[in-house]
């Protein structure tokens, strides 16, 4: 009987067996010792040797898998989470970026508004950047101008 024996490398052989000729024999026969031989999904053994196999059979090699470990421990955090920033809406925000002058008349309208902050050089005009203790920042252009200390 003729089988298809495909090697653990994707190789595939021809290889023939007789049919009262034992999987000790088989396997010492072709060099095949310390593998083992699946069939149709099942491993094939002595008592299931002719029952399972059949003219051009695929016939598959495998071995025996290195494994085994313990698994790692679960590491124990110390440290707490550190919390996602939640942004504060600020309601007025933009009336704190102006000032108008002392001499703004309500019904008349007049007076010189001048704005509070710095405005970006990269984004133009209308974009205002974020005055922290020792830089300036823009939000939008990533643009960071450092103060003189």
């Amino acid at each position: 009987m003729q089988i298809f024996l495909h090697g653990l490398d994707g190789s595939s052989t021809v290889a023939s067996i007789n049919e009262y000729e034992s999987l000790a024999a088989f396997l010492v026969n072709n060099n095949l010792n310390g593998y083992r031989l699946v069939c149709q999904g099942s491993i094939l053994s002595e008592d299931n040797l002719s029952a399972t196999l059949f003219e051009n059979a695929n016939v598959y090699l495998t071995s025996d898998l290195d494994g085994g470990k313990k698994k790692k421990k679960k590491k124990v955090y110390t440290t707490k989470k550190k919390n996602k920033h939640i942004h504060k809406k600020i309601p007025g925000l933009t009336l704190s970026l102006y000032s108008v002058d002392g001499n703004f008349h309500s019904n008349l309208g007049k007076g010189n508004v001048t704005q509070t902050r710095k405005t970006c050089p990269s984004c133009g005009p209308g974009i205002f950047m974020a005055q922290h203790w020792d830089r300036y920042y823009c939000g939008l252009c990533h643009t960071t101008i450092k103060m003189d200390a």
